[in-house]
Formats: structure tokens, C-alpha cells, sequence
């Protein structure tokens, strides 16, 4: 199943008002959103009570207190609608589930490599997403971490482009081969 269709199924539609917020720091929420209209800020206060903004989200990006919906802590942060919005909210139990099982599809179990940006339009169109998702369940330990038999150097992100990785890849590559070392490189 893809994660569209697990949303469409699974989740549960929610409307909020300029000015509302989804979740509060200090409380307790085990659900992640999806937005599907408006605009929401991600923020915290410092011991201080100052305000740090740490995103704002888009139609298409999904947003959750993991410390909250996997710890069972208190929110580490706020969410407030900047205007009036529409979310998908979804369980973060079911969503944990589905995902151990391998039920939402291959792009949440399996290596971003085989992810079709045409199966995740509209519904996460941001790539930070899919690596949030993909990096919790290492986190929560439902996927394990392969130690590979040599040394391995990683070097860029899954996300980014543009950032100069090839050139700092050749670089790295020829200082490791000037040491006697046979680097590999490899898109992945």
C-alpha cells in the first residue's frame, strides 16, 4: 500500500483555524499530521519564554512530536496555523504498525534509491519527510543497522543537490588512494 492510500485509510481529516494550534510544547500527542491545506510554524520557547522557530509546513508534509507519539513524552514543541488549515491525523501507533509490518510500501522500508517521486505526490512532496520516516524506524530499532566489513565513509544527503558532493567525493577518493587505501564510491 502506498503511503497516500494508508493516509486516505488510516487517517482521520481535522480542520483548524488561523491562530489554532495542532499540539502545544509540554503536551501530550501521539499522532502525526499530514497537511493538505494552509500553512502551520513549528516552534519552541526557551526556558526564557522566547520564541525559536524551527519550520514552517507545507501542503504535502507531515509533521509530529516524535518525543511525544514514540516516547510518550510531553511535545518539545508547538504547532500553530498561520491560516486557516486542513490536516490528515494518523495515529502514531498505527502508523508504527503499518510500517514494522511493511504495509505502507516499499519507500518507508526499503532504501530511497527505489522511491518513485510520482508515488508520493500529494501527499509528501518533500524528501525530508521520507528520510524522517526512514530514520525512525531505525531509531525505534523495528530496522536494524548493517555493519558493513570495511570502512565506510558517507558523504552528502539523501535530500540535497547541488551541495557539491562529486567534488568532495573525488577529493576524498584521492587522498585515501595517495595512502595505499582502494576506495570504492557508490551511489546509493
Amino acid at each position: 500500500m502506498q503511503f497516500s492510500e494508508f493516509v486516505q485509510q488510516q487517517g482521520k481529516p481535522v480542520r483548524f483555524g488561523a491562530g489554532e494550534h495542532v499540539f502545544r510544547q509540554g503536551d501530550e500527542d501521539r499522532s502525526v499530521y499530514v497537511l493538505q491545506k494552509g500553512l502551520l510554524k513549528a516552534y519552541y520557547l526557551s526556558d526564557e519564554g522566547k520564541e525559536n522557530i524551527k519550520s514552517f509546513i507545507q501542503p504535502g508534509e507531515l509533521i509530529g512530536s516524535l518525543a511525544s507519539a514514540y516516547l510518550k513524552e510531553d511535545c518539545s514543541f508547538s504547532v500553530v496555523c498561520l491560516e486557516p488549515s486542513v490536516a490528515t491525523e494518523i495515529e502514531f501507533d498505527t502508523l508504527y504498525a503499518a510500517t514494522k509490518e511493511d504495509q505502507v510500501g516499499t519507500h518507508l522500508s526499503k532504501s530511497p534509491k527505489v522511491v518513485d517521486r510520482r508515488d508520493l505526490r500529494g501527499c509528501i512532496d518533500d524528501e525530508r519527510n521520507i528520510v524522517a520516516l526512514r530514520n525512525l524506524g531505525y531509531e525505534s530499532g523495528r530496522r536494524q543497522v548493517t555493519r558493513a566489513a570495511v570502512p565506510v565513509i558517507s558523504i552528502g544527503s539523501l535530500a540535497a543537490g547541488g551541495t557539491g558532493k562529486t567534488p568532495l567525493t573525488a577529493y576524498v577518493a584521492s587522498r585515501l588512494r595517495a595512502t595505499g587505501s582502494a576506495p570504492i564510491a557508490a551511489r546509493i
